[in-house]
């Protein structure tokens, strides 16, 4: 959602549940990839023509699926890791691929100024640029576990918590 109100030409989203990869065509992407049938980096060439990602936005925590995403890029791509993997995590990646100007960068919570960036996607729910209703279903605190399994299995994308 936030990339198609970019610039970018290409949006390919990598995922192992259909009916997120559904959701996320429905939602602005222009090429999938289902990690389930190949790997994300034959998956991010092949929607790319064999370049690579310019920019790359890792969300899951996943070390196997960072480690990935860093081989996915193209020369001079970024790699943004916003999911947060357990202390102590190690990715395993070729360095010699960073030499042609490839980069790894940790974002927290947007690397953005709240004070004019949080406004602004206000502004973009209300317009209908950011469907974020389309993604996250609510559940009260004593439906956790349903919560996790849902997110698990595709039910839902974004399970939001509430007290």
């Amino acid at each position: 959602m936030a990339a198609r109100m970019t610039a970018v030409s290409r949006i390919v989203v990598v995922d192992r549940v259909p009916s997120r990869l559904e959701v996320a065509l429905e939602l602005g992407a222009t090429d999938v990839v289902d990690s389930r049938s190949r790997t994300i980096t034959d998956g991010v060439h092949a929607a790319t023509g064999g370049r690579g990602a310019d920019h790359v936005v890792e969300t899951t925590g996943v070390v196997p699926v960072f480690d990935e995403l860093v081989n996915a890029l193209a020369v001079g791509g970024c790699c943004a890791v916003v999911g947060a993997p357990r202390t102590g995590s190690r990715g395993s990646f070729d360095v010699p691929k960073l030499l042609p100007g490839r980069t790894i960068r940790g974002v927290t919570l947007g690397d953005s100024e709240p004070e004019t960036f949080l406004p602004f996607l206000v502004d973009a729910y209300r317009r209908g640029a950011l469907p974020l209703d389309r993604i996250q279903r609510r559940y009260p605190f004593e439906q956790i576990t349903e919560a996790a399994r849902d997110a698990a299995d595709g039910t839902t994308i974004k399970p939001v918590l509430v007290f």
